[in-house]
């Protein structure tokens, strides 16, 4: 018979060898649970599909088969699968739900036995567990992100502490030597190389500032004494880079600027919370600058 030619809804036929009256159906791979091995041939090949999910004639994935069967047969392996799935329409997912009555009958209640309370019992007890599960796991993730954001703010902070620091000490140094040259020459102005170094710390304390912009809240007070710190630092950077006004101006600009940052540093030393003083402790084996607070 030439596979072709049957049609979708199947077709009978009697054998060519016994004269015996046979059904040929066409089914998709979907319906293999409810046939044997033997039973199935592949649709595009007609060879015999065993237990593989692939023709081993062909190679065709999945492929739709034929079964031929004797018609009652296949009216009674299709009555059961029908069955089966018109049973699964009684079903009720929907706790407390009132089953629905049918016209012309009394509807009774159903009886609740101990083993269906038992299982309501154990699923409830399921259900909360791997709620609590998911609970804990969600937790320990925020708790842990959390843990980690602290642990890159810290090491944050003390980079650009430090780099505060050193910068303040440049400009500092610088301001001291241009207030000199200018008492003795009339006017002063840094060194080029001095100009790029100082830059160059400059750039890079901003990069690490702006990593600061959202600190862990338990490190808002510690974020402010820093960010006092670093304007003050600014002050200074931008008076040795274009100075204005007499050596005695400079001097004292610089020497209030230097008195303000010490005593800011010293603030912020002192109220820095657990982790950052960990942190700075650190940063003192790390960073030579640091050693002195």
């Amino acid at each position: 018979m030439d596979l072709a030619e049957i049609p979708e809804g199947g077709t009978t036929t009697n054998c060519a060898a016994c004269k015996a009256r046979f059904l040929i159906t066409r089914e998709s791979i979907a319906h293999r649970a409810y046939r044997k091995a033997e039973d199935a041939h592949c649709a595009k090949c007609g060879n015999d599909l065993g237990s593989s999910l692939h023709c081993p004639s062909c190679g065709e994935l999945y492929p739709d088969y034929f079964v031929a069967e004797a018609p009652d047969v296949a009216r009674k392996k299709i009555r059961k699968i029908a069955d089966a799935f018109s049973s699964l329409k009684d079903l009720s997912f929907e706790w407390g739900a009132k089953p629905k009555g049918v016209s012309g009958y009394a509807s009774k209640a159903k009886s609740v036995t101990p083993v269906s309370r038992e299982k309501s019992r154990k699923f409830a007890m399921i259900a909360a567990g791997v709620m609590l599960l998911v609970a804990v796991v969600a937790s320990g993730g925020w708790f842990y992100l959390q843990h980690k954001a602290q642990q890159q703010y810290a090491e944050n902070y003390i980079k650009a502490l430090y780099g505060v620091k050193s910068g303040m000490e440049y400009g500092l140094t610088a301001c001291s030597k241009i207030s000199e040259e200018m008492n003795s020459r009339g006017n002063a102005r840094i060194s080029p190389e001095d100009e790029i170094k100082m830059s160059k710390v400059k750039d890079e304390v901003d990069k690490i500032m702006q990593k600061l912009n959202n600190p862990p809240g338990k490190f808002d007070q510690a974020n402010d004494k820093l960010m006092k710190l670093y304007e003050i630092y600014k002050s200074i950077h931008t008076l040795a880079i274009s100075p204005t006004g007499s050596p005695a101006r400079i001097s004292g600009v610089a020497s209030k600027a230097e008195s303000e940052f010490r005593q800011g540093t010293q603030e912020l030393k002192n109220s820095l919370p657990e982790e950052l003083s960990a942190a700075l402790k650190r940063g003192k084996s790390k960073y030579r600058g640091l050693r002195d607070l």
